[in-house]
């Protein structure tokens, strides 16, 4: 019992020096802003910059399959001329995708209808695994979290200042009390805003990113499978 009221005592006078380090006004709210700000960094490094990254890649191997419309090569060859070809999806997965792709049809001797490219370059494999979806997903929660947590803590920071002493104590009181109420407010706003607006933004990318990846597979059918017939 002594140890934890110990505990408690010391608990609060950290808080009380906390409380005297950061100014309430706006110290703590920026605190939190700078979480999230740095979150929502961290997210565009590790979600949005990979999936733009597989958007150019996919967009520049429908272009390169364009190119070869109106080819006379023979299937094998233009898988090969596609393989050589550096900038046909140089992203360092993509192409580890296309290569296992590419072992499936030498192991079925060049019958593409025997292993679809789609098994291969599917929702799950382009947008789930590489897009990092485990991650996005659980970054609106996060965003929201922060902000019910800066709610409580400018609760916690209002009512700390609060003291109902005498008449002169309390009206003092109302200021901190206030400050606290302004910080509860504010980190609700930016954490739900932050979330809307990642949520917003991600699902315009996966998006354009599904859309990027059937164009791919069907210029791919259009243009490359039709010439299995010419071995």
């Amino acid at each position: 019992m002594i140890i934890a009221t110990s505990v408690l005592l010391q608990t609060n006078q950290f808080f009380d020096q906390l409380l005297k380090i950061i100014k309430p006004q706006g110290g703590l709210t920026l605190a939190f802003i700078l979480a999230m700000v740095g979150l929502f960094i961290f997210l565009i490094f590790v979600v949005f910059i990979p999936l733009l990254r597989m958007n150019q890649q996919l967009r520049l191997a429908r272009g390169i399959l364009q190119s070869k419309r109106d080819t006379e090569l023979s299937y094998a060859s233009l898988i090969d001329e596609l393989n050589q070809d550096s900038t046909y999806l140089a992203h360092p997965k993509l192409r580890l995708i296309w290569q296992k792709y590419l072992s499936e049809i030498r192991s079925v001797e060049g019958h593409p209808e025997l292993c679809p490219i789609d098994e291969h370059f599917s929702d799950d494999a382009i947008i789930h695994t590489l897009g990092k979806t485990q991650i996005a997903d659980m970054a609106p929660g996060i965003f929201t979290t922060l902000g019910i947590l800066g709610t409580f803590v400018g609760l916690f920071v209002g009512l700390q200042q609060f003291h109902w002493t005498n008449a002169g104590a309390l009206q003092d009181s109302i200021t901190g009390l206030i400050a606290g109420i302004k910080i509860a407010f504010q980190t609700s706003i930016y954490g739900i805003s932050f979330s809307l607006v990642f949520s917003f933004l991600y699902r315009r990318f996966i998006e354009e990113t599904r859309t990027r990846l059937d164009d791919f597979l069907f210029d791919y059918g259009q243009y490359v499978i039709p010439n299995s017939s010419q071995r």
